[in-house]
């Protein structure tokens, strides 16, 4: 739930070319939760299987596919995001340090440098109705 979470916050603000500190805290969450979970797993007591004689009986395939596929999910989202951060300072749209910056930052954050400032409906140029090139 701490991955949705944090994955759910990335995507509401992805217009943004920083994370929040709600991001922030969301990721430090999950990454501080999954680190507890393989430190101490929870579930039965621990087998060792030390001879061939315990293994009695034919192979089962326990996979869960659902838990595979979200991972899977999960990793090409953040190469996703890996490539797009490196994308934005590679083009100039975004330095490291926005990329990392924890506050909000400006409207023009999205847009890249140089560029001109956003159309206004009285900056928009007349356009006609009708075409007498013919």
């Amino acid at each position: 739930m701490a991955w949705l979470t944090f994955l759910g916050l990335a995507v509401s603000k992805s217009r943004s070319v920083s994370f929040s500190a709600r991001e922030w805290l969301a990721l430090t969450a999950a990454i501080g939760i999954s680190v507890w979970c393989m430190a101490k797993p929870l579930g039965g007591p621990k087998y060792e299987l030390r001879e061939p004689t315990h293994l009695l009986g034919a192979f089962v395939s326990r996979t869960s596919w659902g838990l595979v596929l979200f991972g899977a999910i999960l990793t090409i989202g953040g190469a996703a995001g890996s490539m797009a951060a490196i994308y934005d300072v590679s083009t100039g749209r975004a330095s490291v340090g926005e990329v990392f910056k924890a506050s909000r930052s400006s409207s023009r954050a999205g847009s890249p440098k140089g560029s001109p400032p956003p159309m206004t409906p009285s900056s928009k140029r007349h356009t006609p109705t009708h075409c007498s090139c013919y």
